[in-house]
């Protein structure tokens, strides 16, 4: 089949979102190393941090990465290892974009991308992904409810952060409703956008509705199958989220364990929970910036600003800035693959394309 004019804009804005991405998750990310680790005392604590906290952070990377490869691989209904793998591959792939945009929002593209290039068809990958962010989703809703009752008892963390457990709850209903309830919705949806056709006076709007019916039919008919007949898919895919998630987040007492800290159990969990939670509604690509200042402000308490911005830094480091330069020369490849398929259509001739 052969590469069309809109494949190429799609890679081609592909190409200057992740661009534009790198450039702002890099400024945040050494504004927030050069703030950090000039403080006093942070240096000496990166190095004297054993070298079994560095091997256990990339180890837990790498596990979460696992999860969430067998997350979506229990929704594919195939969790032999090789499928495991490909899934994981085409999640860290995607996710590359993910993390150089504000809140992951050019991950779903980019995922869906990358799951064809596995061999995923395009159809059954569209309904993969919507299923997994059904699952994201409930599981985010999940955790806000628990991040609303613990908020107010760790020192520092502002109380209004409880009204950004308002987003996930309130996209998780409207899915639940759009799926129960198509119909009301496509209605719903339809008048909205030729209202604002009418306001702006664009054609697009109007364009866009005539296309709502069918597309909230088939997200309602995804969903319908997957608490149908997946229920035990949707579990264990919302396990493995959780799993992920738990990995990521747990790197940071190991690092402060190896920095010779005494780490407690409940309080280091209810501070790892509002951690993740806090740095995942922030507007920053991966929350960059975000994330290493709510370390300091949950954990700097507790074990003292040095250890907490050495720890910050180092989680970052070890967690999530491997897992982007992976998935950066994945994402390459995937433009180079592309171009060497638009290349090979564009030298057969008009005729023998299918």
């Amino acid at each position: 089949m052969p590469v069309t004019a809109g494949a190429s804009a799609e890679v081609a804005h592909a190409r200057r979102v992740a661009r534009a991405g790198i450039a702002l998750l890099v400024a945040l990310a050494v504004v927030a190393a050069v703030a950090l680790g000039l403080a006093e005392g942070v240096s000496a604590t990166i190095a004297r941090t054993q070298w079994w906290g560095v091997v256990g952070a990339l180890g837990l990377a790498l596990a979460s990465v696992m999860a969430e490869g067998a997350a979506m691989a229990m929704l594919a209904g195939d969790v032999r290892p090789g499928s495991v793998f490909r899934m994981a591959r085409a999640y860290v792939t995607g996710g590359f974009v993910g993390m150089v945009t504000p809140w992951a929002l050019g991950g779903g593209p980019t995922w869906l991308w990358a799951l064809s290039r596995e061999g995923v068809p395009v159809g059954e990958a569209a309904a993969l992904l919507a299923n997994r962010a059904v699952v994201a989703s409930t599981f985010f809703a999940l955790v806000g409810i628990v991040a609303t009752a613990i908020v107010p008892t760790v020192g520092g963390v502002p109380n209004a952060s409880i009204l950004a457990v308002l987003v996930p709850l309130l996209t998780l209903g409207g899915m639940v409703y759009a799926a129960r309830r198509p119909e009301a919705v496509s209605r719903w949806a339809v008048a909205k956008l030729e209202r604002l056709g009418e306001r702006t006076g664009s054609a697009r709007p109007v364009e866009l509705s005539r296309s709502v019916p069918g597309q909230i039919e088939r997200f309602a008919e995804v969903v319908s199958r997957l608490t149908s007949s997946g229920r035990g898919a949707l579990l264990g895919a919302l396990v493995a989220i959780a799993i992920s998630r738990f990995c990521q987040l747990l790197a940071i007492p190991v690092i402060l364990a190896a920095q010779g800290s005494g780490v407690d159990v409940v309080d280091t969990l209810q501070g790892l929970l509002l951690v993740w939670f806090v740095s995942s509604v922030a507007p920053a690509p991966s929350g960059e910036g975000v994330a290493q200042g709510m370390v300091v402000t949950v954990f700097g308490p507790q074990f003292g600003s040095a250890a907490a911005s050495a720890a910050a830094l180092l989680w970052r480091a070890l967690v999530f800035y491997p897992v982007f330069l992976v998935g950066g020369v994945l994402f390459a490849r995937l433009l180079r693959g592309w171009r060497a398929t638009s290349e090979a259509s564009a030298s057969v001739p008009n005729g023998a394309r299918c």
